[in-house]
């Protein structure tokens, strides 16, 4: 290879890695017409539709309404309930075995001050009687709106009436998993922590009420999907029926401000710097 092609080659090389680790796709978020923006706590069924399928049993399908936290905007909300032994119920209600099986039972709101970054908060009694199994598809998508800020990395996490974990220790099995992409599709995760993971089965030891992880890149708009589980049933003993129950579903996301161009210039500058000496001593030792 000659020096010229050497050097276009190790430039743009250089230019891939700097802008491959700092390069941040715009957030591009824009309200549908006639779309609302909630700020304020409210019910989660003011960002869905429902809809009757052809089998008689309801669907709830995202509208243009989104709900903000801080310069966090969150939409295109994702609901899909299972129940064994099934079909779901219709409707919520305290008599049901599982719940919540309708979005507009749950009331979602936000909070910016007390971990330091934005958090979603979704609140239900999300339970599953003694014998009974609860599985909900959710998810949703996030924008940045704020130019010089990326998201790089994420908080999951469920908590009990008191408000902490401590009295959803050992009380039927609830196990969440929840995976984040970016809108093509690919996994933010490293494999390492793909899928986050929080549960309150006493017979774990590397998994708790919370997890987290770094995104592989930061980024200004991403996809998440939960599975989230509800089995009625010791944790130990899978015989012995236990109510699985939690109120508190909470999602963070934690941020850091986006390197300015002249960052970048300079970064790229410094790269090309440095292949450039490397260049000329790779000369020098073949003139001598």
């Amino acid at each position: 290879m000659n020096r010229k092609s050497a050097l276009t080659v190790a430039c743009v090389a250089t230019a891939t890695a700097v802008l491959g680790v700092s390069t941040v796709p715009a957030s591009a978020f824009t309200p549908a017409p006639g779309s609302q923006i909630f700020t304020g706590s409210t019910n989660f069924g003011n960002f869905f539709d429902e809809v009757v399928n052809p089998d008689g049993n309801k669907a709830f399908v995202a509208n243009d309404n989104a709900f903000q936290v801080g310069d966090k905007i969150f939409h295109n909300f994702f609901f899909s309930p299972a129940c064994l032994p099934g079909p779901c119920p219709n409707e919520d209600s305290p008599f049901n075995s599982v719940s919540p099986v309708n979005p507009s039972s749950i009331t979602v709101a936000g909070d910016f001050a007390s971990q330091g970054f934005p958090q979603i908060n979704f609140n239900d009694f999300w339970r599953a009687a003694p014998g009974n199994e609860f599985d909900l598809f959710f998810g949703f998508d996030v924008h940045v709106l704020d130019d010089n800020q990326a998201i790089t990395d994420v908080h999951l996490s469920f908590v009990g009436p008191s408000g902490t974990p401590d009295d959803i220790v050992d009380g039927g099995q609830v196990l969440i998993e929840e995976r984040i992409f970016d809108f093509n599709g690919m996994s933010l995760l490293a494999s390492g922590d793909d899928p986050l993971l929080a549960d309150n089965l006493t017979a774990t030891t590397n998994i708790g009420f919370d997890d987290w992880a770094e995104l592989i890149r930061p980024v200004q708009k991403l996809r998440v999907r939960k599975n989230i589980q509800l089995r009625g049933v010791d944790d130990i003993d899978p015989t012995k029926g236990e109510e699985a129950r939690f109120t508190g579903l909470i999602q963070g996301f934690d941020q850091e401000p986006v390197p300015e161009p002249g960052t970048m210039s300079g970064l790229l500058a410094l790269g090309s710097m440095g292949i450039g000496a490397m260049l000329k001593r790779k000369r020098q030792a073949s003139n001598n």
